[in-house]
Parts: C-alpha cells; structure tokens; sequence
C-alpha cells in the first residue's frame, strides 16, 4: 500500500483490520509454502490479502444495503472463507447479517469452525474441448494467430501464422477471451467457420474463408 499513489489509495476499503491473530497465522502457514517464502516479505503479502478479502467483504456489504431485499452467494476460493475469518466475518463486521460458508472437501482439513457445511461432489469427468491448434495474441489490430501447431485442425485447412481472426461462426471476435467464449461448448470434430485477414507482401490484405472440423480429441 505505501508504494500506491493517492488516486490508487483511494479506491482502497476504509478499514483494513489485521487484529485477527488466527487469519494472520492462516495466512502465514499458506506464506511459508509460496516460492518467495524465505524473501522476507510475509507482511507485504498480508497486506496484499487482507487488501483483497476486506475489499470482496465491502462490496459484498455495500450491495446488501442498497438491497436489503435481497440475498447474495459469494464464490470465492476456499482461503477467502474459511474459518469465516476471510471475507465472512469482515463483512459482518460491516453489516449485522447471517451467513453460512459452504466449502468443497478436497483438500480441505476438516477441524472445527472450517465451514458450516462441506460439500462431497461425485467426481465428474468434463468432455474434451474442441481446439484449432494454434497460439494467438491480443494486437491492437486484432486476435492474432501468432504459431500454428504441427499437425492441428486449423494447419490442415490452410491457417497461417499471421493471420488476423475476424469471426468464427459469424460471431465478431475482437479479443482471445471473446473467442474462448464462442468455442465454449464446442467439441472435437464441430466444424467451425473462420474468417481471417491475411497480409500479402504484394496485393495487400486478403480476406479468408476457412471452413474445417476441430481437433482435441
């Protein structure tokens, strides 16, 4: 926090509470297995997380009462909620309410006053994704392909390095996020339609139709 300049300052949380003994005990066991442990800086890095947690706990708090109507879920990592002395009690702190803190099992040591319930999910296998087998860039003039892989769907159908990604299944892609949404709930072998603009050392640009079945099985 001394390094921020005033304007970052401000958008701080008003309080930042680091009189819980147990949260910095906590938080210094998960310090000591980070790769920086022996760096000395443990206080920067609590600082860092009681910024994070009192932040999540303040706008969490600043919600409720412009809707005092409504309930709210909060997902959050496990580190940010359990023993409540995270996220939860700080946002009580702010705002008399009741809350139960729901936790996954895994890897999870189950000692009293981690969570109110803890949860045992079946073990779910997620389906292969459909991939085109290549790298790309955020540019400023667009998604660029910036490697194609050996072998992949999109090599075989004729992509190239360089390429500039317009629109996948006439969806306008303007980020690697926008696209990552867009394949989403594809799977291998959905074909998809993509469209390219090519740079040509001598006519210029080229726009390209590419029409091909993903890989990634």
């Amino acid at each position: 926090i001394a390094g921020l300049s005033q304007q970052e300052r401000a958008m701080l949380p008003q309080q930042l509470d680091s009189s819980d003994a147990s949260y910095r005990q906590r938080i210094q066991a998960v310090y000591q297995g980070h790769p920086h442990a022996g760096s000395g800086n443990f206080e920067r890095f609590l600082e860092v997380q009681l910024t994070w947690d009192e932040g999540m706990a303040e706008r969490v708090a600043s919600y409720l009462k412009a809707h005092p109507e409504r309930n709210m879920v909060v997902l959050a990592g496990s580190g940010h909620l359990m023993y409540g002395n995270g996220i939860p009690h700080r946002v009580a702190r702010r705002l008399p309410i009741v809350s139960r803190i729901l936790l996954p099992a895994d890897k999870l040591a189950l000692n009293p006053g981690v969570a109110d319930f803890v949860l045992y999910p079946a073990p779910v296998e997620l389906p292969h994704a459909g991939l085109m087998g290549v790298l790309l860039d955020d540019g400023d003039q667009g998604v660029r392909i910036s490697k194609v892989l050996p072998k992949s769907a999109a090599g075989q159908a004729g992509i190239a390095q360089g390429d500039l990604i317009q629109r996948l299944n006439s969806a306008r892609i303007n980020s690697v996020a926008e696209l990552r949404i867009v394949m989403l709930d594809l799977s291998p072998g959905d074909r998809v339609q993509l469209e390219v603009v090519r740079k040509q050392m001598v006519w210029g640009k080229e726009v390209l139709q590419f029409d091909f079945a993903l890989g990634g099985e």
